[in-house]
C-alpha cells in the first residue's frame, strides 16, 4: 500500500497542538516541514498520475514539479502556495532564526490544506 503523503498534515497539526508541550520553536519548525512535504509529495503524485509527470524521487523534483504544474491551469492557483510552502520549509529547516514563525506555522498548513484540497 502507498503512502497517503496527506497523514503528514494530520501530523503536523498534531505537532503544532501539542507545541506548548514539546517545544515551541521545534513544534513550529517541524509543522512547516511536514506541512511542506504533505503538500509536495501530494502535488507531485498528483501529477505523476493525473498529467504524466515523470518525477526523479530526487531533490530535482522540488523545483520540476513547480515548473511542470506551472505549465498547466491549476497550477495558477498551487504554484505561489507550493513555493511559500518550500521558502518557509527552507527557513525551517536551515536558518538559525525565523521571524514570525508562530504565523508561518499556521499558514504553512493552510498552504498545505489548499493544495491537497486543489488537486484531488
Amino acid at each position: 500500500m502507498s503512502f497517503r503523503w496527506a497523514d503528514y498534515l494530520s501530523l503536523a497539526r498534531s505537532i503544532l497542538s501539542q507545541a506548548s508541550a514539546l517545544g515551541e520553536e521545534a513544534s513550529q519548525r517541524s509543522a512547516v516541514s511536514r506541512a511542506y512535504y504533505a503538500a509536495f509529495c501530494h502535488a507531485r503524485n498528483y501529477a505523476r498520475d493525473q498529467h504524466a509527470y515523470s518525477p526523479r524521487y530526487d531533490s530535482s523534483d522540488h523545483r520540476g514539479i513547480r515548473e511542470y504544474l506551472a505549465r498547466h491551469r491549476v497550477g495558477r492557483t498551487v504554484c505561489p502556495k507550493l513555493n511559500e510552502l518550500m521558502t518557509w520549509r527552507q527557513q525551517c529547516d536551515y536558518e538559525d532564526r525565523v521571524e514570525n514563525l508562530a504565523q508561518i506555522a499556521s499558514k504553512a498548513i493552510q498552504y498545505a490544506e489548499d493544495i491537497i484540497r486543489i488537486l484531488p
